[in-house]
């Protein structure tokens, strides 16, 4: 298990590094978008596109909602509070990777999205 345990907390560490990248971007690409953006705009995605609408404002929970995780996966917390190497350590490590790669997909989504709403042209 150690081998898999060194694996999981090398490409952990690398993601949450990568991470503060896709935060900082993010940001820029929101702050950017915000002027042209309609009043109303998606705030929830589905199956079937989105689902959910809401204030323009609230795509700066986007950029919150990155700086939580990327608080979380950064700050050591998991091998603080269980030693390197060990299978809980690996566990959490391999949750919070997942947890990361679907919050990024979602981000991309939403950003495409909030870019198409803009009306302006690739």
């Amino acid at each position: 298990m150690s081998r898999y345990s060194m694996i999981v907390s090398k490409i952990f560490y690398k993601f949450a590094g990568f991470h503060w990248v896709v935060t900082i971007l993010s940001t820029m690409m929101i702050l950017a978008l915000y002027p042209k953006l309609p009043n109303q705009v998606p705030t929830h995605f589905g199956l079937t596109g989105a689902d959910s609408f809401g204030n323009k404002a609230q795509v700066f929970i986007l950029p919150v909602a990155l700086v939580m995780l990327g608080v979380a996966v950064s700050s050591h917390l998991i091998d603080k509070q269980f030693p390197d190497l060990t299978i809980l350590n690996t566990l959490s490590k391999s949750l919070l990777l997942a947890i990361m790669v679907v919050v990024w997909y979602a981000i991309v989504i939403a950003l495409v999205t909030y870019y198409r709403l803009t009306g302006m042209s690739w």
